[in-house]
């Protein structure tokens, strides 16, 4: 298994509300979310864990407006940036 990451710019309403939109319940459960907000930007970064390599989760992440990078890490390492 693998862990994705990505980073995303605030999205205008509550994460919590903004990526069950995207990825449905079942898998937003499943992310960690650890937010960065300052007066000048608010971003996130998502972890996802036990990633199985799901191409449609993939191209949610690398089309959305709102992301601003992701990567793939397998055993500790970085295997495959997007974005």
């Amino acid at each position: 298994m693998s862990t994705f990451v990505f980073k995303m710019k605030y999205p205008g309403k509550r994460w919590s509300d903004y990526l069950p939109e995207i990825f449905g319940n079942e898998i937003a459960e499943k992310l960690i979310i650890e937010t960065n907000a300052t007066a000048n930007t608010n971003t996130a970064r998502i972890i996802l864990c036990e990633f199985n390599n799901d191409k449609n989760i993939i191209e949610k992440i690398t089309s959305n407006e709102n992301t601003l990078s992701a990567f793939l890490v397998k055993n500790n390492k970085v295997c495959k940036i997007f974005k």
